[in-house]
């Protein structure tokens, strides 16, 4: 995560890109990964991805998670 926060506050959006899906595959119960990869695909204009990755994210994270919803 913290590496995904250093590239993208360097604005190395592509660079950070795929650290934030492997975020996803290691921890797919936290919102944190889903919340950062598609903040981070919207900014790079892959739009058309950003609804999936946050389906895919509310199917995945517990609604019981503070961050839910």
């Amino acid at each position: 995560e913290h590496e995904v926060g250093r590239l993208e506050k360097n604005g190395m959006y592509i660079d950070a890109l795929p650290i934030a899906s492997e975020i996803i595959e290691k921890w797919p119960n936290q919102p944190q990964g889903y919340l950062r990869f598609s903040k981070l695909l919207w900014i790079v204009g892959r739009k058309d991805e950003v609804a999936r990755v946050c389906r895919e994210g509310l199917e995945k994270v517990s609604p019981s998670h503070p961050l839910y919803g």
